[in-house]
């Protein structure tokens, strides 16, 4: 099956201008009857074009993203139901940007709403995604069910795709990989509304085996679209991928990285946008986890005692975040941006918190160092420490007060919850919970902050210590060493969730 291209229907949605509504959708022009449109009443249309009262022009001028969104114009010429325009429609207004999180990604706002109107699976994988998304949103801290409608559309997507995939086996022929990606990551990211993370975890192999078999085979369908797309979704899969991998301190990454001959870490040439640099940090800490845990056996030796090739390769990584770190900066100068503008700027904020929180981690690696993370005035990394959570403050802040979020990928709530875990100063530990709690209703990919604050909770209230005067992780080593599964099964056996 072809991939869909980009041009040749365009969604369309209504435009607001002053109190009147263009009705694209219908190709229908108001009527400017009040107290609604007539011409819209008598097809049984909604018309989006009054509000309750006829205030201020300009105040339809802020952004639709800045608020909850009331009324949902509908794309022009999708196949489906009205509910399903209307669930495309929230998903092209709202959902595709809380989704992206903090960086933006070209993968929601581009490619899966490209290939939701050509493609069936896609497109009942997004309005499943953006059914849940608007239920999660919209919902309170003690429901966590999902609406049938959601579920429904989810089991038509995955029927969908495998006959998506059947036909293409059947008849012999190449089918695009493209279609089966998108639907891998969306349904990652469906199963982790709901904290099923087990099952995302399945979606997110399946779409990681998936792209290494394109990349071994030819197989599928080559043609510049699809080598461009394939190669988003790459990136997408590298990230969440990392991001299993920092859920479950015990699994792999297994996507391997595109490396230099003579040296197990990536070359990086000069950063010509924050993407490109996202891409580039994103491998370098696939590659410090890969390091990590594939050399756990090693964690507690003494430095003389370490394997050779142990020392050069952290030495390797070390120097590889160095080059990294100067690099980005020269971007940055390069871009103009102050120290103001860089704390206000989501992409960069996460950037640097990511860049620092990991170079933590190799510091307190091979030999062990658990003063690494203790934020005592006396450590040299007290101030790494505090500046970590400056920024996730910063990013706080500027969400403003939004009760809940919905993104894809890990942003400050796994930081904020290993320096809560790791930390041993108890000033530095206070705030990196405080700041935890003030996410509550936010998930990041795999990771709950609801989950992750009550798993925290739970680990002080047994500690014998005063709280933060020793890392949360030795006096939760019994279970944290005894567990499956990374945290879903840390908070399984501490009874948090089911």
């Amino acid at each position: 099956m072809a991939v869909g291209h980009a041009g040749r229907h365009p969604l369309r949605t209504g435009f607001y201008s002053g109190d009147l509504t263009i009705l694209r959708a219908r190709r229908i022009k108001c009527d400017e009857t009040k107290p609604i449109c007539q011409r819209c009443s008598q097809r049984g249309w909604t018309c989006g074009g009054y509000s309750a009262t006829n205030g201020n022009p300009k105040s339809s001028s802020s952004p639709i993203i800045s608020s909850p969104i009331a009324t949902y114009a509908i794309p022009y010429r999708i196949p489906g139901s009205q509910h399903d325009r209307r669930l495309l429609h929230y998903f092209c207004v709202r959902g595709a940007e809380d989704l992206s999180g903090h960086m933006s990604s070209d993968f929601w706002t581009r490619l899966v709403l490209q290939h939701s109107h050509d493609n069936v699976p896609v497109r009942q994988a997004v309005v499943a995604l953006s059914c849940a998304h608007q239920s999660y949103l919209g919902a309170d801290d003690n429901c966590s069910s999902l609406p049938i409608d959601a579920i429904a559309q989810y089991n038509r997507a995955m029927r969908s795709l495998r006959k998506y995939m059947s036909v293409g086996i059947d008849s012999n022929e190449a089918v695009s990989a493209v279609v089966p990606l998108i639907c891998s990551v969306i349904f990652f990211c469906f199963e982790n509304t709901q904290g099923n993370t087990e099952a995302a975890l399945q979606h997110l192999n399946s779409g990681i085996a998936i792209l290494s078999r394109h990349k071994e085979t030819e197989k599928f369908r080559r043609n510049e679209t699809s080598i461009d797309s394939v190669e988003l979704l790459e990136h997408m899969l590298v990230r969440l991928d990392l991001q299993a991998s920092m859920f479950d301190d015990a699994r792999l990454p297994l996507l391997r990285l595109d490396l230099n001959k003579e040296s197990k870490v990536p070359v990086f040439s000069n950063f010509r946008t924050i993407d490109h640099a996202s891409t580039d940090l994103t491998r370098l800490q696939s590659r410090l986890l890969q390091f990590l845990i594939s050399n756990n056996i090693f964690k507690f030796y003494s430095e003389h005692d370490l394997p050779n090739y142990v020392t050069l390769e952290k030495k390797e990584i070390e120097e590889a975040y160095t080059e990294w770190n100067e690099k980005f900066d020269r971007l940055l100068q390069t871009q103009s941006v102050d120290v103001g503008e860089t704390l206000q700027d989501s992409a960069i904020t996460i950037l640097h918190i990511h860049y620092h929180l990991f170079q933590l981690l190799l510091s307190a690696s091979f030999p062990y160092d658990p003063f690494v993370f203790s934020g005592s005035p006396e450590s040299a990394n007290s101030p790494i420490l505090s500046k970590i959570l400056d920024l996730a403050e910063s990013t706080l802040q500027a969400r403003g007060a939004r009760n809940r979020s919905l993104g894809a990928e890990a942003g400050i709530i796994p930081p904020l919850f290993l320096i809560t875990m790791k930390c041993n100063d108890p000033v530095i530990f206070k705030r990196a919970l405080s700041l935890l709690l003030s996410t509550k209703g936010s998930r990041e990919g795999m990771f709950n902050s609801d989950v992750l604050v009550e798993m925290a909770m739970c680990f002080a209230s047994q500690s014998e210590s005063l709280p933060g005067t020793v890392a949360l992780e030795w006096q939760a080593c019994d279970i944290l060493d005894n567990t499956t599964s990374g945290l879903s099964g840390v908070a399984k056996n501490l009874g948090i969730v089911s």
